[in-house]
């Protein structure tokens, strides 16, 4: 079976897209809920997080307390290398054993979209090996943050959120499709259905597509 993944900073659409693909045969295997799975209560990675982190890491109930470590990172970059040195490695092992079972249980399935917010980095070459081609989501600087606020944040934490993270053009730099989101959402609903039918065919020549 053939497999994507689907990349792009946060505020540019990458959850929709994702949403609207699987009701077009995709099966979604998406690193964020992976994420929220492992540093729930109980969850694999929670030992390994208070021994790197301690207790303060952790809310009462025993899951990451996000808010302490969205905090943490922000202000050192240590802390964020150590953070992923933790969980990337357990998200990848998660990730292909859940591609293997949509695989198995639904061989009807056209394809399998991994979703990975942070694949520009040190993974890059993991999931590079892992798929046959990227699409990356795309959005200007003023979208993403009014699309951001709408989750409840304030503008000055969504345009920390967003330094952090890579540029669109580094993104663009090892994206096979490049997909738009500036517009309406029916806009970006036509653009994710032309996708949809080059990414159900066999054959991918294209380098460098924009949507």
């Amino acid at each position: 079976m053939q497999i994507f993944l689907l990349t792009g900073g946060i505020g540019t659409g990458k959850s929709l897209a994702a949403n609207h693909l699987s009701k077009h045969g995709a099966g979604i295997v998406d690193t964020d809920e992976i994420t929220k799975l492992i540093t729930a209560k109980d969850g694999i990675a929670i030992p390994m997080l208070a021994n790197a982190f301690g207790n303060k890491s952790l809310t009462e109930n025993g899951e990451l307390d996000r808010d302490y470590m969205r905090n943490l990172i922000f202000n050192n970059e240590i802390a964020k290398l150590k953070l992923e040195e933790v969980l990337h490695p357990l998200i990848q092992v998660y990730a292909m054993q859940k591609a293997k079972h949509l695989e198995y249980i639904k061989p009807y399935l056209k394809y399998i979209l991994y979703v990975v917010p942070l694949f520009i980095g040190k993974n890059q070459a993991f999931w590079h090996s892992q798929v046959q081609k990227v699409i990356t989501v795309e959005s200007d600087y003023s979208v993403r943050i009014q699309r951001i606020m709408h989750r409840g944040l304030s503008q000055d934490m969504a345009a920390k959120i967003i330094q952090q993270q890579p540029a669109n053009e580094e993104y663009r730099a090892s994206a096979d499709y490049i997909i738009e989101n500036n517009s309406s959402y029916a806009d970006f609903i036509s653009k994710l259905d032309d996708l949809n039918i080059i990414l159900k065919r066999k054959l991918h020549t294209a380098r460098q597509h924009i949507f």
